[in-house]
């Protein structure tokens, strides 16, 4: 990026302090990435105040701070953009900024599968032209700028993630990343102990529509229940996807799942558009790799384009990691986990299957009152499709209790090391295992210290 100091104060409604005509060529909270040319936004934290900061982030470079504080309140010059709140001077910043870029942009939310579907659409964009994205999921109102800041005007597309909790996030995050196609994964329970009903929480995802123009594509997963029943809304073009037969304008036929993927012909309109393959397990991904065609579709891709861009999709981050050791196959999911999201997990497991499909389960989080309830469905789930099922973390001795009553195998750990322990003793060749939980549980460190004992 490259901008004017004098227009960034513009943009965060700011006014400038002991500043010199100067360039802005990067915007961030962290001084540990400070360089030349940056504006360090001093946010106030939890544990951390950014306005201690300010000084240290001059003399590594910054041009100017993005300060609550006036010039008065430190003990040296320092250049500033002062403003009455860096948080929504942020989001300002980053919606100046963002207007200034002739590209497409298409926003990303659901409840889950948000990451993993905005990669498969980046990775299908890229195909055609230079497309920036959301890393890894900073997908919140500090995420979205930071996404917003590192796209330039060679980035002819965008592909933009937007999380919530609560109803109004979505609303904030899109008048930023002002999106021309937004897409809708699903609509769960995640985040349901904030937003009540599933209803809510599909209001509170269509606030994506809110800062796009009112013709502006729509896409969802007609495969979802609640958004199934979407096939008109407001002037909008809906463009439905289903990898399940549903009625739809994108749709997967022909689908055949090995360890290395899923393979499937990909159908627009009623007709054969293209042969795909995505290196990732599971019907899920099958309907993420279809919210991705449409998005090629809208953009004007050829079913080529789709088919070479969702063969390079990369999963990022813990989501479903497939590897081989020791004769055994290991599925790492332990980025995050919802009622949804375990049962696909566990489907996942039982097509990969050889001999033995083996479930180690953990917490779901942010359930509220009904998270008794899915834990236990989810360990009555996980008894239809495992041979064994071992539980770890409070919330997961009711998912253990559900498996070992519907006639499953199931045995609940206090501690990591005592399920690790188990594991050791227990897995043999040719078995399956799935680690899903959600990140706060820390299941990867299980994995690690697995792979590491089974490798000595």
């Amino acid at each position: 990026m490259r901008l004017s100091l004098d227009r960034a104060a513009q943009f965060a409604g700011g006014c400038l302090k002991n500043a010199q005509d100067a360039f802005v060529t990067s915007v961030t909270t962290d001084t540990r990435e400070i360089k030349e040319g940056s504006l360090f936004v001093a946010l106030k934290g939890e544990r951390f105040d950014g306005h201690d900061f300010a000084a240290e982030a001059v003399k590594k470079g910054a041009v100017a701070v993005l300060s609550e504080r006036d010039a008065e309140c430190y003990n040296e010059q320092i250049p500033l953009i002062v403003v009455e709140d860096t948080y929504k001077a942020l989001l300002s910043l980053a919606a100046g900024y963002r207007r200034m870029l002739e590209m497409s942009a298409v926003g990303v939310t659901g409840s889950v599968g948000k990451t993993t579907t905005k990669d498969m659409i980046a990775a299908v964009l890229s195909a055609a032209v230079k497309t920036g994205k959301t890393q890894g999921n900073f997908n919140n109102h500090i995420g979205v700028p930071r996404t917003i800041f590192s796209l330039s005007e060679e980035d002819k597309a965008a592909v933009i993630e937007m999380g919530m909790n609560h109803a109004g996030e979505i609303s904030a995050l899109t008048r930023v990343a002002r999106p021309d196609i937004a897409v809708i994964t699903n609509i769960g329970v995640s985040h349901i102990e904030y937003l009540k009903t599933r209803q809510n929480i599909l209001e509170a995802k269509l606030e994506i529509l809110e800062s796009m123009a009112g013709d502006a594509p729509l896409i969802i997963n007609a495969d979802n229940d609640i958004l199934g029943g979407i096939y008109e809304l407001g002037e909008h073009r809906v463009i439905r996807c289903s990898a399940e037969g549903n009625d739809a304008y994108v749709s997967a036929s022909d689908i055949c799942e090995s360890s290395s993927g899923s393979s499937f012909k990909i159908n627009v309109g009623g007709h054969f558009l293209t042969e795909a393959f995505v290196p990732a397990v599971g019907i899920h991904n099958v309907q993420n790799a279809l919210l991705a065609a449409a998005v090629g579709v809208v953009m004007g891709l050829s079913g080529e384009q789709i088919k070479k861009g969702l063969l390079s999709f990369v999963p990022s981050g813990m989501r479903q990691k497939i590897t081989e050791c020791a004769g055994m196959t290991f599925i790492e999911d332990c980025y995050n986990a919802s009622p949804t999201s375990m049962v696909a997990s566990l489907d996942v497991l039982a097509t990969l299957k050889k001999t033995r499909a083996v479930a180690v389960l953990g917490d779901m989080l942010e359930l509220g009152d009904i998270s008794d309830e899915e834990h236990i469905k989810v360990g009555q789930y996980a008894a239809e499709k495992c041979d064994l099922v071992l539980c770890q973390g409070d919330a997961a001795k009711k998912m253990h209790k559900a498996a070992k009553d519907a006639g499953a195998k199931s045995v609940w750990f206090e501690s990591k090391e005592e399920l690790v322990e188990y594991l050791l003793s227990e897995l043999k060749e040719n078995d399956c295992v799935l680690f899903k939980a959600s990140l706060y549980m820390g299941f990867g460190k299980i994995v690690e210290s697995l792979h590491s004992k089974l490798g000595e």
